[in-house]
């Protein structure tokens, strides 16, 4: 997953960026452009040395991340600063498991909901 804007750390170069360097759309209809996950702290470190910092009083668009997704640096949304904060819900796929494997898994949940 990428680099959450809330977790980086900004005074380090290799992560002040990082977290906006991630899936960026590039194209009107969203379409981003995904750098490999080794990239990012080096993009990140030249254009700290090149003098750009946030300013997060003039962000106007932040990430969302899906917590599902596979790759580090895909998995970000961008929404304006303003929408609320909306984490998807993660999805299983069950199709793979035998019967006995969803009837353990059912029974499982069925505790679970007991408690």
């Amino acid at each position: 997953m990428a680099i959450d804007q809330r977790k980086a750390d900004m005074a380090d170069p290799e992560q002040h960026f990082a977290w906006a360097l991630a899936s960026f759309p590039v194209m009107a209809d969203g379409t981003p452009m995904v750098l490999p996950v080794m990239c990012l702290p080096v993009v990140s470190r030249f254009l700290w040395d090149c003098g750009f910092r946030h300013h997060p009083e003039l962000q106007q668009v932040k990430q969302v991340l899906d917590p599902r997704a596979a790759l580090q640096s895909a998995g970000v949304r961008w929404v304006p600063v303003e929408d609320e904060d909306v984490v998807p819900a993660p999805s299983v796929d069950l199709s793979n498991l035998s019967d006995a494997e969803a009837a353990a898994v059912q029974a499982a949940l069925d505790r679970r909901n007991q408690s």
